[in-house]
């Protein structure tokens, strides 16, 4: 039986309910297909971890974008990939944090300036 889960929640935590959900499913001799990476976890800790706790199940997981498949018995080329995959995402997800902060600081910077002109 196939089964589609998905979140429509930030990714940036493991506490998203499809994704508990999906965990709990998953069996021994499943395949978890996931569209990449960053879908699964942000950062590098969670995404070998979640990798790690599915393969030890038996549940093959594949990851779509980045053409990545594991099983357990993974070569080291493959878990250095995943790492370094990994590693990427998480800073591109910070480097999208930082630009976010700055923005919103410029922004409340104009605002300000704005009010004090009318003062």
């Amino acid at each position: 039986m196939d089964r589609v889960f998905t979140d429509k929640v930030s990714g940036k935590s493991i506490d998203r309910p499809h994704l508990q959900e999906m965990l709990r499913f998953v069996r021994d001799g499943d395949h978890l297909f996931v569209h990449s990476m960053d879908r699964l976890a942000r950062n590098l800790v969670d995404l070998r971890q979640m990798v790690q706790d599915l393969t030890k199940r038996g549940v093959r997981v594949s990851f779509v974008k980045e053409g990545l498949v594991f099983n357990g018995e993974d070569a080291a080329m493959s878990v250095l990939l995943l790492s370094v995959m990994g590693a990427v995402a998480e800073f591109e997800r910070s480097i999208l944090r930082e630009r976010q902060a700055e923005g919103i600081r410029i922004a409340k910077r104009k605002v300000y300036i704005r009010e004090e002109r009318h003062h």
